[in-house]
């Protein structure tokens, strides 16, 4: 694989995890304003505050668990074997913040509140700022 290759590969991979993470953000909302079902008060009031907590746990868990797979990265001797784990690493980063974003999009379908959709949209900028390039690449593996 060539180092081009490599690198719109990382960023179809990237597009596609927003693309999805919009798609599903964008359904949810017509949902809602066709009039889907809440879960009730209680549950408003309970994903209103342990929502933002798993977002920015996410937010933390990815970063902490893509420095962590990053020293791995480092160590490794030959490129392609470092190219390789920092691909697993982007993906690892990827899907935690997903599975925040997840997690909020459908805390906002089951209760409609529009804060959880605020909250998606921050989740996804935050994502988009995770974009792969080369020199986000270089920086990383100190190349």
């Amino acid at each position: 694989m060539t180092s081009r290759n490599f690198f719109k590969a990382n960023q179809i991979v990237h597009i596609a995890f927003i693309i999805g993470l919009v798609f599903f953000a964008l359904i949810s909302f017509f949902l809602q304003l066709q009039g889907f079902g809440s879960l009730g008060q209680e549950f408003n009031t309970a994903s209103v505050f342990i929502v933002p907590v798993i977002a920015i746990c996410g937010i933390i868990a990815s970063k902490l668990t893509f420095k962590r797979k990053l020293n791995d990265c480092i160590g490794k001797t030959s490129l392609k074997d470092k190219l390789t784990e920092y691909r697993s690493a982007l993906i690892i980063k990827f899907a935690i913040i997903e599975v925040a974003t997840f997690i909020t999009i459908i805390s906002y379908l089951l209760t409609g509140d529009l804060i959880l959709l605020a909250i998606v949209g921050f989740l996804i900028i935050v994502f988009a700022t995770y974009r792969p390039s080369k020199e986000k690449l270089f920086l990383d593996l100190e190349l």
